[in-house]
């Protein structure tokens, strides 16, 4: 017999809660998110995020030692911890082959007033992205060199949605991820004296001909129009990824990838210099 309460009716007021988290505004007013999978959870407790709650499947899941880990994790919380039937879970669960772990955890947000940077930080921007896959996606690719943030823009899709934590594999939870308007970006960036750079046909400048070894922003812009003309207009630095087959254009995360790793070599480069003197 399981030791935690067991939910078998998909009619629970508490399953109901939890499909209803689905929703950006039920996110918004409740000021929690949801959750699922080992690996996300994982992250998500290694960055000390708070868990109110855990729902568990022991007949779905992959690996018993990492799920005990969680739900010991999930206890020095003091979550409320509950077993679900296999029909119940799969009830909230947005996976195909669910793997019987999901928790509801608290919002935490960080404005760019509490955002500590090094000297020369390397940020992305994201404006209006839609798609919460290519908004995970940047957020994985922005991780991966080393961001120090990514920023979203007026953003149409938040950090919390289930599938921008699912496609960034929880690293949104070890990236810096913060939500603000044009205005206050702008004034923010020009107070940090942070150049800000576009990816744009209309330049002769190779991305890896520009110098990004320094404070820099690499922007990305919304999937079907790309940057607004404020953020092209603000841009210091235009630059083009040369390409010569018939493509005139590539996904706004891999366009963004391919300049973020042109960043991350050109620093890589530096410190080996730095090192040999």
């Amino acid at each position: 017999m399981s030791r935690f309460p067991r939910i078998e009716s998909r009619q629970n007021h508490r399953i109901k809660g939890l499909v209803k988290l689905r929703s950006a505004k039920e996110r918004r007013a409740q000021d929690v998110f949801l959750v699922e999978g080992e690996l996300e959870l994982t992250r998500a407790t290694k960055a000390d995020l708070h868990l109110g709650e855990l729902y568990l499947c022991p007949e779905l899941w992959r690996d018993a030692d990492a799920a005990n880990v969680i739900i010991t994790s999930a206890e020095q919380q003091r979550a409320k911890v509950f077993e679900l039937t296999r029909e119940v879970f799969e009830k909230i669960s947005l996976r195909e082959g669910p793997d019987g772990l999901l928790g509801v955890a608290r919002q935490r947000e960080t404005a760019l007033s509490r955002l500590t940077l090094p000297e020369a930080p390397l940020l992305v921007i994201v404006e209006k992205i839609e798609k919460p896959g290519n908004l995970g996606a940047l957020i994985r690719s922005a991780e991966a060199v080393g961001a120090d943030a990514l920023i979203a823009c007026d953003p149409v899709t938040d950090f919390y949605n289930p599938q921008v934590i699912r496609n960034s594999r929880g690293l949104v939870f070890s990236l810096p991820c913060i939500s603000t308007t044009q205005a206050e970006l702008d004034d923010w960036l020009s107070a940090k004296g942070i150049q800000v750079a576009a990816t744009t046909p209309d330049t002769e400048i190779a991305h890896w001909d520009a110098d990004l070894s320094g404070p820099v922003a690499i922007l990305a812009g919304a999937e079907h129009e790309g940057l607004s003309d404020f953020w092209l207009q603000r841009a210091e630095l235009k630059l083009k990824i040369p390409m010569r087959g018939l493509a005139d254009s590539l996904n706004v995360n891999t366009a963004t990838a391919i300049v973020l790793f042109e960043a991350l070599r050109q620093r890589a480069a530096g410190s080996y210099v730095n090192a040999a003197d």
